[in-house]
């Protein structure tokens, strides 16, 4: 048995390997070494100015609320204390992640009882997925927010079986801490308190006869300290973006959104979110539903689990639906990076599903039951295998566009424009990272104060002519922008383009046509800054 698990660990490990190995591989093929988002340069200087003792501010002196994750950005920030290249220790990160989610990924499934067998198979799969993949060395908190709410999840469900269940409950202490990683991680900690409020475990543990001698109100109690103690780390941050933004959401939140738009659901968005999972997975994706009704079957028995990972594929979707609307792009974030977190809990619903049809074929003839093992096998591994090997050259060209375009400007202002010139730009990451110029962000993340004066959709009339205010009033030096973004606002403003840069093969950014331009105002003499 030891030498069969040695055995499966090796194995795991070897597949998480070389599927980490072949992106890198991809990446520096295609260009040098980078990421493949301008945001992940947000969270890099973000945890730049923790490291200096500078706070959550994206330029000394200036606190903003502009981090959706801010447990990334602090453990981040904890790489600038390590010798060598930094984009090497983030990948380093990201891939220690990758494994930590594999790890809980398997605790989920032995959690839920599942076989050994088939906990591995899942962690097989998610291994295989090619948005975990991207995830590990994309510098983005994704491979943290997956860690915890997966880890999170399967102790939940040990808690609730637990034979003492006054103790606090340290998972939904965790689930408050995995909401800093992402802001999602507030609604699978209200799914896990009603989980155990709603569908509270039987009383007898399934592994030893006997009442449990803790009542109601002692389960009440441990849950309640838990709820308490994710209240108290949510609270901290929350109190923290009212301080210095006047709101206690972080300033994506008014930059992404101004709301919900309905009291229904959308079916366009609700189908686009199925595709983001059913790509790399479609029969566990098929078999979702099986593996739900499996956890509502067990309801009031040994094999009670609740249906928190049921209720968590479900419901943020439906959540998210409500902000969607046909003028507004869909919040699924780059490449549905949203919902990459549900892809395991998809899975272990998938492999539930499984569970008593595989029993069944047990008894079946050894020819039927390889047959039916290599129809399995094939119908589970080959969409994994193949997405990873198209998700390879996305990675690639993710990273060349964002090298080719944001990093490749923001490396000219450096080495040509004076420090002191003020840029008014699109894209706030790589350039904020690399230059030490002050920022004017025009979609308001870290600027959050031009968000009264324009509206959401930057083509709006109303919008742009808000934005036109902003910048008179502020009368930035430069501006940096997509030129296909902002159709003709360089004109309005007046801007002397002075370097332009078009993207070939553009699959991330926001344009084809990044143009960096001196402002009217610049070119007029008052407080502008000159070229090098």
């Amino acid at each position: 048995m030891n030498k069969a698990r040695s055995l499966v660990v090796l194995g795991l490990t070897l597949a998480a390997a070389a599927c980490l190995v072949s992106y890198l591989v991809a990446g520096r093929s295609a260009t040098t070494a980078g990421l493949p988002l301008d945001d992940s340069f947000i969270h890099l200087q973000f945890a730049r100015s923790i490291a200096a003792g500078d706070g959550l501010a994206f330029r000394p002196g200036r606190l903003v609320s502009g981090s959706t994750a801010p447990l990334w950005t602090a453990v981040l920030s904890l790489l600038f204390a390590l010798p060598g290249p930094l984009l090497l220790w983030v990948n380093v990160l990201g891939a220690a992640l990758y494994a930590a989610g594999a790890a809980a990924t398997w605790a989920l499934a032995r959690e839920l009882d599942l076989s050994p067998a088939l906990a591995a198979g899942v962690t097989l799969l998610y291994l295989l997925t090619d948005a975990m993949v991207w995830s590990a060395l994309s510098g983005m908190e994704v491979g943290l927010f997956v860690a915890l709410s997966v880890a999170a999840t399967a102790l939940h469900l040990r808690e609730r079986r637990a034979a003492s269940p006054g103790r606090p409950s340290l998972a939904l202490a965790l689930f408050g801490l995995a909401s800093l990683a992402r802001p999602e991680g507030f609604l699978l900690l209200v799914l896990a308190v009603v989980d155990r409020l709603l569908f509270p475990a039987p009383g007898n543990d399934r592994r030893k006869a006997g009442p449990s001698p803790v009542g109601a109100g002692g389960a009440l109690a441990g849950i309640a300290i838990g709820a308490l103690c994710a209240a108290l780390v949510i609270a901290a941050f929350l109190l923290f973006s009212l301080t210095v933004s006047g709101s206690p959401l972080p300033t994506t939140y008014a930059v992404k959104t101004d709301g919900p738009r309905s009291l229904l659901p959308s079916g366009l968005y609700l189908l686009r979110v199925v595709g983001v999972m059913f790509r790399p997975h479609p029969l566990p994706v098929l078999l979702a539903l099986g593996g739900a009704l499996c956890l509502l079957e067990r309801l009031r028995t040994p094999r009670d689990r609740g249906l928190l990972p049921a209720l968590w594929v479900a419901g943020l979707p439906l959540a998210y639906s409500l902000y969607d609307s046909p003028e507004a792009p869909m919040m699924v974030g780059n490449f549905g990076r949203y919902y990459f977190p549900l892809i395991p809990f998809v899975l272990v619903l998938g492999a539930l599903a499984l569970e008593q049809p595989l029993a069944r074929l047990r008894a079946a003839p050894a020819l039927w039951r390889a047959a039916a093992a290599m129809v399995l096998a094939a119908a589970l591994l080959v969409p994994p295998v193949s997405t990873l090997a198209m998700g390879r050259e996305r990675y690639a060209a993710n990273v060349r566009n964002v090298n080719d375009s944001d990093v490749a400007m923001s490396i000219w202002i450096r080495d040509h424009l004076p420090p002191a010139a003020v840029i008014a730009a699109q894209d706030v990451g790589a350039i904020g990272f690399l230059t030490p110029n002050p920022l004017i962000d025009l979609t308001g993340i870290t600027t959050p104060e031009i968000l009264p004066s324009i509206e959401r959709a930057a083509g709006a009339s109303g919008g742009r002519a808000g934005l036109l205010r902003f910048l008179e009033q502020r009368r930035p030096d430069y501006l940096m922008l997509f030129a296909d973004s902002y159709p003709g606002f360089l004109d309005e403003v007046g801007g002397q383009v002075v370097r332009r840069l078009r993207i070939e093969r553009n699959v991330t950014m926001a344009g084809a046509d990044l143009v960096l331009a001196r402002s009217s105002w610049a070119v007029l003499g008052e407080g502008g800054a000159q070229a090098k």
